[in-house]
C-alpha cells in the first residue's frame, strides 16, 4: 500500500533495471525488474513509518532474499498465508 501511486510508480521505475509494466489510473501500478515485481495500490490511511506499509516481493529464494535485505540494513518479516 502506498500513499501516492504516481509518486511510487515513478520511484520504482527510476531504479536501474526496473520498468513500469502496467498502470491502472490512480488505482494500481506494476513495475518489474530482474527477479522482482511490485504491485502498488493506494491506501486511504495515513502512512506512518513502520506502521502500515507492506511490500510484497516475489523471489526465487525467499531465505536468500531476506538474508540480503537484512545484510543491507532492511528490516523484513516473513508473513505466511493461512491455508484454508
Amino acid at each position: 500500500m502506498v500513499s501516492d501511486v504516481e509518486e511510487s510508480a515513478r520511484f520504482y521505475s527510476e531504479i536501474p533495471g526496473m520498468q513500469l509494466t502496467n498502470r491502472y489510473g490512480d488505482h494500481q501500478a506494476e513495475t518489474k525488474g530482474p527477479g522482482i515485481c511490485t504491485d502498488l495500490h493506494p491506501t486511504g490511511h495515513t502512512i506512518t513509518t513502520g506502521e502500515n506499509l507492506q511490500i510484497g516481493l516475489r523471489v526465487d529464494d525467499l531465505e536468500n532474499a531476506m538474508s540480503e535485505l537484512k545484510t543491507n540494513g532492511i528490516d523484513c518479516k516473513r508473513h505466511d498465508g493461512v491455508q484454508g
